[in-house]
């Protein structure tokens, strides 16, 4: 039989749905890996299956001090969608024209940064090429939506504040933890923020972030395979970053991907794309060649 294991690996937001929705019994996972402690609980309530963590490449060690700045430093993160990135853009340069005094730096999910140039007219606000470790490094407050490096930015220290849209449901990561305060609609509201008292941050927050990614661990990978009794050697895959993209090939569907060359929290950019298919009860692993640019892979070649 072919086993079925699920890895969490993203942020989870209050009215997240399709994570959670069980499948057929066929389908549904026959161990669910986690990254952290906060997850696992989440998935335990509602699965009655094996769940393990294995953290994630998003871990981030908390950083105990940071130098003060002069200017106060806003970081903007969007996610890696064009309607997410452009309404945080849009916030970005209202809140620039109000307030020229401060430092607005917007860090484009690295597969958004084509569409997006700096706008000349304002110098207190810039697009940032640079990794977000150095961002993050330097930022006093990060204004975001659904992204999912807000964890790092809280555990680096940085302010966080939730952009909220008053005719959706949230897609808060921090909902849970995330105090009201540290909630604004429109750019007045900023000002506002910044007169309240006591903005350092919480020790529930900073434990939630520190919980919610846990360092790579993959031995519970491979006491599992040991438990099922398959014959599995593992190469080191966690020395590497890796990202995963679904295609299908059949008589009805064939896809074509656009892969990007994307990592937010390492320099690391010797970029490979491998195949993955099950075949007589084993997966076929296999390098695949394909065309590509310095910030894509284009496969559009069958899809193994």
């Amino acid at each position: 039989k072919l086993k079925i294991g699920a890895y969490q690996f993203s942020s989870i937001t209050k009215y997240q749905h399709s994570i959670f929705r069980k499948l057929k019994k066929n389908y549904n996972p026959d161990i669910i890996f986690v990254s952290g402690k906060i997850t696992e609980k989440k998935f335990k309530k509602k699965f009655n299956t094996c769940t393990e963590i294995i953290g994630s490449n998003k871990f981030f060690k908390i950083k105990k001090s940071r130098k003060k700045n002069k200017q106060k430093i806003f970081l903007l993160l969007p996610e890696a969608f064009y309607s997410e990135t452009s309404y945080l853009y849009d916030f970005a340069i209202k809140c620039a024209k109000i307030y020229p005094d401060i430092k607005f730096i917007f860090k484009c999910h690295p597969m958004m940064n084509k569409f997006f140039q700096n706008n000349k007219d304002l110098k207190n606000l810039s697009i940032s090429r640079k990794n977000l470790k150095q961002e993050l490094s330097r930022s006093d407050f990060t204004i975001f939506r659904g992204s999912a490096s807000i964890y790092q930015a809280v555990l680096n220290g940085s302010i966080p504040i939730y952009l909220k849209n008053k005719n959706e449901m949230s897609i808060n990561p921090l909902h849970a933890v995330l105090p009201k305060k540290n909630y604004v609609s429109n750019p007045l509201e900023l000002i506002k923020f910044l007169n309240k008292k006591d903005l350092n941050q919480n020790k529930k927050l900073i434990n939630y972030c520190k919980n919610f990614f846990t360092p790579l661990n993959y031995q519970p990978i491979v006491k599992y395979f040991k438990k099922i009794h398959w014959n599995f050697c593992l190469v080191d895959l966690f020395k590497f970053i890796m990202n995963f993209f679904f295609g299908f090939e059949n008589k009805i569907l064939k896809s074509e991907l656009t892969i990007p060359k994307f990592n937010n929290s390492s320099d690391y950019n010797d970029y490979s794309i491998f195949s993955a298919k099950p075949k007589n009860n084993q997966w076929i692993i296999e390098k695949v060649e394909c065309e590509e640019d310095n910030h894509f892979f284009f496969y559009w070649e069958t899809i193994n």
